[in-house]
C-alpha cells in the first residue's frame, strides 16, 4: 500500500513543482530570448521531486521531501528574482532617463512580490514538511 502513496505524492509533487519551476525559471532566464530553453529546465525539476518520492521509504517520507524540495524553490525565488533585476537594470544602451527610472521600479516590485509570495509559500511547505505523520518507532516486547 505504500507505493500507492508515494506514486499520488509523485504525481501531485511532480505537478506542484512543475508550477513553482516555471515561475523560478521565468524569473531566472527573463534576460534570455529563447523560450524554449526553459521548459527543459522546468520538466527537470518536476522529474526530481517525482524522482524524490519515489525513492522514498513510504508515503510520509515522500510528502516530506517534495515539500522540503517546493521549499528550496519557493526560497530561491527572490535570488532568481534579484539576480534577472540585475541584468535588466545594468543594460542602459540607448535609454533615456526616465525608461531607466521606470525599469528601476518595474524590477523593484517584481523582486518584492516574488520574495513576499517566496517566503510565505516556502514557509507554507517547511509546515507541511514538519507537520507530516512521522514514522512510528516501532515497540519491541
Amino acid at each position: 500500500m505504500a507505493w500507492v502513496w508515494k506514486i499520488l505524492t509523485a504525481l501531485i509533487g511532480g505537478i506542484i513543482t512543475y508550477f513553482l519551476g516555471a515561475v523560478f525559471w521565468a524569473l531566472a532566464l527573463a534576460q534570455h530570448t529563447k523560450s524554449s530553453e526553459g521548459i527543459g529546465y522546468v520538466l527537470i525539476t518536476a522529474l526530481i521531486a517525482m524522482i524524490l518520492a519515489l525513492t522514498a521509504k513510504n508515503g510520509g517520507k515522500a510528502v516530506r521531501r517534495v515539500a522540503i524540495y517546493c521549499a528550496l524553490i519557493c526560497f530561491a525565488m527572490p535570488l532568481a528574482s534579484f539576480v534577472s533585476t540585475i541584468f535588466v537594470v545594468a543594460d542602459t544602451t540607448g535609454t533615456s532617463g526616465a525608461e531607466q527610472v521606470g525599469k528601476a521600479i518595474g524590477t523593484t516590485l517584481i523582486t518584492g512580490a516574488s520574495g513576499f509570495f517566496g517566503f510565505f509559500l516556502g514557509i507554507i511547505a517547511v509546515l507541511i514538511a514538519v507537520f507530516v505523520r512521522k514514522d512510528k518507532p516501532q515497540q519491541s516486547t
